[in-house]
């Protein structure tokens, strides 16, 4: 949908087919299902779990805060929650997955970020035990680099979608106010070596 010329159309008019209309009513009722098991949840001890339960405990907040009653079957709640199983469920695991292949085939890179974790995190290491959270705000750059590099290399996401403010131009192009405009986050200059550009 998103390189079709017309998004917005392409959308209406695919939301009208009975296969996507079902998904979508499918996922709709597995998140007020999830939703309607995390309140008991929530009231009983107010603990957390997962994203949801913070998602709902920050509503349920809210409500008490302004003496309403909570919202829960609205659909911004729905679209956050859906973000999280769409979008950071795939991305997440797609770059998990990536960051293992990367660090199975370069074992001299595993000996690297294992000699920065000891540094970094170092009484952790000397007592035989997991760094705290308080520890773990002191980053390990050996890893914090490395896992940029995964990210660079193998971006979850090709491409992102914007819309334009102003009218602007772009290498002598001109590129007129509410213009969609599509940015890869792969390719030249960023996994490959730059493409030389006459400006």
């Amino acid at each position: 949908g998103f390189y079709m010329p017309w998004p917005r159309l392409y959308h209406a008019i695919n939301n009208l087919r009975p296969s996507v209309r079902h998904s979508s009513q499918t996922l709709r009722g597995y998140i007020e299902s999830q939703i309607k098991r995390a309140i008991p949840r929530l009231t009983k001890d107010g603990k957390p779990e997962c994203a949801l339960d913070y998602v709902i405990a920050r509503e349920i907040k809210a409500a008490e805060k302004t003496g309403r009653k909570p919202v829960l079957d609205d659909p911004r709640i729905r679209d956050e929650i859906c973000g999280y199983l769409i979008a950071g469920h795939d991305t997440s695991t797609g770059s998990l997955i990536w960051l293992m292949r990367r660090l199975l085939s370069h074992p001299e890179e595993q000996t690297k970020i294992r000699e920065n974790l000891r540094e970094t995190y170092s009484a952790a290491w000397a007592e035989k035990r997991l760094p705290t959270a308080a520890e773990l705000i002191k980053h390990a750059p050996y890893l914090d680099a490395f896992l940029e590099e995964v990210l660079r290399v193998n971006c979850p996401v090709v491409t992102i979608m914007v819309q334009t403010r102003m009218d602007t131009a772009v290498l002598g192009y001109a590129v007129p106010r509410d213009t969609q405009v599509f940015l890869n986050l792969t390719g030249p200059s960023l996994n490959m070596p730059s493409v030389s550009v006459d400006e």
